[in-house]
């Protein structure tokens, strides 16, 4: 038998635990699927499916349901009992939902060794735990800063960020694109996945918060800039307001509530990925879920700011791998555009749909 109802770790204190056990006869038939997926450059992800996952995971976390189901590679159901009916769950884990990415399914490569959890499904519930000392179980406390300090220092980064030749060479190839690429023009709206959090982070001992911003206030920066050119840039003036959205479960309330003066949405669980389609523009940066194949399986959007897409797979796990079917797409459908991220704030690529011939 397989079982995979023990807790898995996952990065950052997130912990599953899947109730699901099958035969290692249905393990063999859902990996040789999975692998056939991958191979055939088959999607994987559908927004019906993480639709009607995220309807029941909200019923669930309003105590309205018990279990949330999800259909295995096989046609099988498998529940995830929210909250789980597990010794080493803590009660102030707060539940989010995961997404699992055809290697891992498949067990290919890195994801093959004995020490990688076992997932059976391709949507999950997880659970973003309190960091706590692994021999004493106590918490160990964060560095979180108070939010009214945390909006001043923000608006100080993007003043900063402004005056970079990074970010003056963005503009200037978002202005020209949005000259000669119909497909950007199209663009109404913004989806940006793992920003990461604002208010936790490590100030210098004399309480003074560090010269050099934390990667996340840089990559909010850089989607602040995206919107602000292509919603000014634009020669169709009177066209709607691009709308602007963040995903990430790592928001407080008090965050949300400051991201929502700068008019950035923040929306929970799964719905980002629902706001996806075809004129959207897209960013990400190191997420803990593989974006780049969720985001290709429901849409192909006009433009990406994620992790460089490499010609083979990496020798190690990794969060959002790459996969046959998003090298087939990025080779058929776009162009990398020159991003000059010298001081590495970002780590990203910058992709760009083809317009039409």
């Amino acid at each position: 038998m397989t079982d995979a109802s023990d807790a898995i770790h996952l990065p950052d204190g997130y912990l599953v635990w899947d109730g699901d056990t099958i035969t290692d006869e249905a393990f063999d038939k859902l990996r040789s699927e999975a692998l056939f997926r991958h191979n055939n450059c088959i999607p994987l992800f559908t927004k019906d499916a993480i639709s009607e996952f995220g309807k029941q995971f909200k019923m669930a976390v309003a105590g309205q349901v018990s279990v949330v189901s999800v259909r295995r590679l096989d046609g099988e159901r498998a529940d995830f009992r929210v909250p789980p009916d597990h010794p080493g769950f803590h009660p102030d884990s707060k539940p989010t939902i995961g997404f699992v990415a055809l290697q891992k399914l498949a067990r290919l490569g890195p994801y093959n060794d004995k020490f990688c959890p076992i997932f059976t499904t391709h949507l999950i519930v997880e659970y973003i735990g309190l960091m706590r000392d692994r021999i004493t179980g106590e918490v160990i406390p964060s560095d979180i800063q108070p939010i009214e300090d945390v909006e001043p220092y923000f608006r100080r980064t993007l003043t900063k960020w402004e005056a970079t030749p990074a970010c003056q060479h963005l503009r200037g190839s978002l202005k020209a694109l949005l000259q000669r690429n119909s497909n950007i023009r199209k663009i109404d709206k913004i989806v940006a996945y793992a920003c990461g959090s604002l208010i936790e982070f490590e100030t210098e001992e004399s309480g003074a918060y560090p010269s050099l911003a934390p990667r996340p206030f840089y990559q909010h920066a850089l989607v602040m800039t995206v919107l602000d050119v292509l919603q000014n840039e634009r020669t169709d003036r009177d066209a709607e307001q691009i709308r602007c959205y963040l995903q990430d479960p790592i928001y407080t309330d008090a965050e949300k509530d400051m991201l929502a003066k700068f008019a950035v949405t923040v929306v929970d669980d799964a719905e980002g990925f629902l706001l996806t389609d075809d004129s959207t523009a897209v960013l990400s940066f190191a997420p803990n879920v593989p974006i780049k194949q969720v985001v290709l399986d429901i849409s192909l959007p006009p433009m990406m700011m994620w992790d460089k897409v490499k010609d083979e797979d990496v020798l190690k796990p990794w969060t959002d791998p790459d996969s046959p079917r998003i090298r087939k797409l990025i080779g058929e459908h776009y162009d990398e555009v020159e991003f000059q991220d010298y001081e590495e704030r970002f780590m990203t690529s910058f992709y760009v749909k083809r317009a039409p011939t």
